[in-house]
């Protein structure tokens, strides 16, 4: 630990390393979104208002798991992804959910953290490597694939179970250095620890031909703010007071890509064909 913070490292950092502050006043871990590697997912249905002491509201970009190591231990932490911008000297926060899930103890004077939590992440006596899942969430994460033949290749991993609760969603990705990009879901109530060795076994398709198939419509050549336009007379706001209709017109200038306008066709694949007989 140094100062205020410690140094820390990320496969999923673009710098390899992060410098977070260790701020037990956060109630949540942060970090900016120049720290990461841009090939990676942010779940943006997840953002929150952070507030600092000038009572200066900033909404976040979303949520991101990221597999972080301090000294020989390695953590699956969910951060708040922030612009680049964010007031802050360092590249993150490390904050009081994590530091008391990991029964975290601060030393200011001979400026140490002691960790305590025995679920690390990673086991280093038997190279045994886990992933943490939280109750209830997605959680987006790179699983190894030893087979060499499919590196920068596409590949079909169609929805399969791990262990009970655990899945995989339906994803077509491309290798890259070993690995493929997927989304984990834990239904159950409870937290997951999974061993990486269980993910190894995942069954995907590298025979399978597809297409990706996009219809090019008019729609994409026209002027987004007369799109969004569009979008707001198709919506009744005549019940609704300033504030909520305020929050509506938001709504629609940041998601207008994903709205149904009349003459938009979608964008399709096909993994499979399915014939009835």
């Amino acid at each position: 630990m140094t100062e205020n913070h410690i140094i820390c490292t990320s496969e999923f950092s673009n710098t390899k390393t992060l410098e977070l502050l260790i701020d037990t006043g956060s109630d949540v871990n942060v970090i900016k979104i120049n720290k990461l590697r841009k090939d990676l997912i942010i779940n943006e249905n997840n953002k929150l208002y952070l507030k600092g002491i000038n009572e200066t509201k900033i909404e976040t970009i979303g949520t991101i798991h990221l597999v972080i190591g301090i000294n020989n231990d390695k953590f699956n932490v969910e951060f708040n992804v922030v612009k680049a911008e964010f007031p802050i000297p360092k590249d993150g926060i490390l904050g009081h959910r994590f530091l008391s899930e990991n029964k975290a103890i601060i030393d200011i004077c001979n400026k140490t953290m002691i960790i305590n939590n025995e679920s690390k992440i990673a086991n280093k006596d038997n190279n045994i490597e886990y992933i943490s899942l939280n109750p209830r969430t997605e959680t987006i994460v790179e699983l190894p694939i030893l087979d060499k033949s499919v590196e920068n290749k596409n590949i079909i991993l169609h929805k399969q179970e791990f262990i009970k609760d655990v899945y995989c969603s339906n994803v077509i990705g491309t290798v890259k250095n070993g690995k493929i990009v997927v989304s984990i879901l834990n239904i159950s109530e409870d937290k997951q620890i999974v061993k990486l060795n269980d993910l190894n076994k995942i069954e995907y398709d590298e025979s399978s031909e597809y297409n990706i198939y996009k219809f090019n419509t008019d729609n994409e050549n026209r002027n987004n703010d007369d799109r969004i336009l569009r979008i707001k007379k198709q919506i009744r706001s005549d019940h609704m007071n300033d504030e909520e209709r305020q929050s509506i017109d938001k709504i629609c200038e940041q998601y207008s890509e994903i709205f149904h306008l009349e003459g938009d066709k979608l964008t399709c694949t096909m993994p499979q064909c399915m014939k009835l007989n």
